[in-house]
């Protein structure tokens, strides 16, 4: 399929829309690849929260679980803004992960690392391995 659409919801809300320069399905194993990716994010209020968009990925078609490669980019309503190489979303526990690198700034800050877990909001931050960055002062 080109030029693809695809909705996802959570309890009857919109969560998210996925757009896609190109799908693949799989339908034996119940999951569809896809180029060019641009996901557009709501919050539990169905507003506007974030975009990620990758070079690739594959979405699961029961769990809604999305994984995708390739200059993964998130640009959040917060401004909060994320660079690294893969990244996994979990819509069951509404996290964010990643074992490659991952570099995040807000408002003049920034932190590097690997091993990355959070929520969508970016408020529950965990980076394990490799951290570094610049933090301001009060």
């Amino acid at each position: 399929m080109h030029n693809a659409s695809i909705e996802f919801t959570e309890a009857g809300k919109p969560s998210g829309h996925l757009k896609a320069d190109s799908l693949l399905f799989f339908d034996l194993e119940n999951r569809t690849l896809g180029f060019e990716i641009e996901v557009i994010f709501y919050d539990t209020d169905g507003n506007y929260s974030g975009t990620m968009v990758a070079d690739s990925g594959w979405i699961e078609n029961q769990s809604q679980r999305i994984t995708v490669y390739g200059e993964v980019f998130i640009h959040t309503v917060d401004d909060v803004r994320l660079w690294t190489d893969s990244l996994a979303y979990y819509p069951g526990t509404s996290r964010i992960r990643t074992e490659a690198g991952v570099r995040i700034e807000k408002g003049g800050e920034f932190i590097t690392g690997q091993a990355f877990d959070s929520d969508l909001a970016f408020e529950d931050i965990r980076i394990t391995d490799n951290v570094s960055g610049r933090l301001k002062q009060d």
